[in-house]
C-alpha cells in the first residue's frame, strides 16, 4: 500500500480515547469537550480495522490517545493486535502517569516499545505545563520502563517561554540512560496554533552551538534509529537527529535525532514517514 507520493504505508496509529489525565496547555487544557461514548470505537472495532490494514501491508501499530492508559483494558487491545497476522510491532505513546502500575500487564500482552511525553525535568514547570502534580508518577513510569528493558523514547515539545532553557539537558539524558529523546515541533493546529514554537532550524542551530562538531550521519545508520526521515548528526559517539514542522528530533544513548523543515523534501521520497 502506497500513498500519493509513492511512499509505502506500513504504520497505523489507533487513538483509543480522547480522554487524558493531564491538561497540557498546548494540547488539552481544562474545558475541552469530551466525545460521546458512542463516538469512540470499541476494541473489537479497532481490531477489525487493524486486521484490514494488516492485509494491506501495515505491520506496525501505535496505540495512542488522549492518554491510552486511562481506557480500561487497553492491554487486551495490545494482546489482540499482536495476534493479528502480519502485525510485527505494537507500540504505545503515553504520558506515563499510570505506566508503572500497568506496565506488567502491557509487557505480558506483548507491547514492544513506549514513547513517553516529557517536556521538562523541573517538577514545578511540569505542574505549570500540565496543570497537574504528577511529575513523580511520570518519573516512576519512566524508571519502570527502563528497568523492564522495553525500548523507551521520550517525546519533548520545545516551548517558547516554557522549557526552552532545558532542551540541551533533556537531550543529554540519552547519553546517560538507554533511551532516545525526541524533540517534536509544536503542531500549528488546535491550541498549539496560538503558541510560539521553536522551529527545526532554530533547534538545530542551538545544538550546533552546544556541539559544534555535529556532522551528517550516513543514511543507513540514520534509518537504523527508527521509522521516519531525518537529518541525523554525529558528535563523537553521540548522534543528533532532528525532525521538525510536523517533525521530530530525537536522541538515543549517544543519539540526538533531529528532523528539520529542510527534511520535508527528503521525507516525500522516504518509505518511512512516521515519527516512531
Amino acid at each position: 500500500m502506497f500513498d500519493s507520493k509513492g511512499r509505502k504505508i506500513h504504520y497505523l496509529r489507533l487513538s483509543v480515547t480522547d480522554l487524558c489525565n493531564l491538561r497540557c496547555r498546548y494540547c488539552m487544557p481544562d474545558g475541552v469537550d469530551k466525545l460521546e461514548r458512542e463516538d469512540i470505537l470499541t476494541y473489537e472495532e479497532f481490531l477489525r480495522l487493524a486486521a484490514l490494514f494488516a492485509r494491506c501491508g501495515v505491520d506496525t501499530v501505535r496505540v495512542t490517545g488522549g492518554e491510552p492508559l486511562v481506557r480500561k483494558g487497553v492491554e487486551q487491545l495490545v494482546k489482540g493486535l499482536k495476534a493479528i497476522p502480519g502485525i510485527r510491532k505494537v507500540t504505545m505513546t503515553t504520558n506515563a502517569v499510570l505506566l508503572e502500575q500497568q506496565l506488567p500487564a502491557l509487557l505480558e500482552a506483548g507491547l514492544d516499545s513506549v514513547n513517553i511525553s516529557l517536556d521538562t525535568l523541573d517538577p514545578a514547570l511540569f505542574a505549570k505545563i500540565t496543570a497537574r502534580d504528577e511529575f513523580a508518577a511520570v518519573q516512576a513510569g519512566i524508571h519502570a520502563a527502563l528497568e523492564s528493558g522495553i525500548p523507551v523514547k521520550l517525546n519533548c515539545v520545545p516551548q517558547v517561554g516554557g522549557n526552552e532553557g532545558e532542551l540541551e539537558a533533556l537531550a543529554v539524558l540519552a547519553q546517560d540512560k538507554p533511551l532516545q529523546v525526541r524533540f517534536i515541533e509544536m503542531m500549528p493546529i488546535g491550541y498549539g496554533a496560538a503558541m510560539p514554537c521553536i522551529s527545526g532550524p532554530e533547534l538545530l542551530a542551538r545544538f550546533r552551538r552546544r556541539w559544534p562538531e555535529l556532522a551528517p550521519l550516513p543514511g543507513a545508520a540514520c534509518a537504523a534509529l527508527g521509522d521516519g526521515p531525518a537529518d541525523a548528526l554525529l558528535h563523537g559517539e553521540a548522534v543528533f537527529h532532528t525532525v521538525l514542522h510536523g517533525g521530530f528530533a530525537s536522541v538515543r544513548n549517544d543519539v540526538i535525532r533531529v528532523i528539520t523543515d529542510s527534511a520535508v523534501e527528503t521525507e516525500e521520497k522516504s518509505d518511512a514517514e512516521n515519527e516512531d
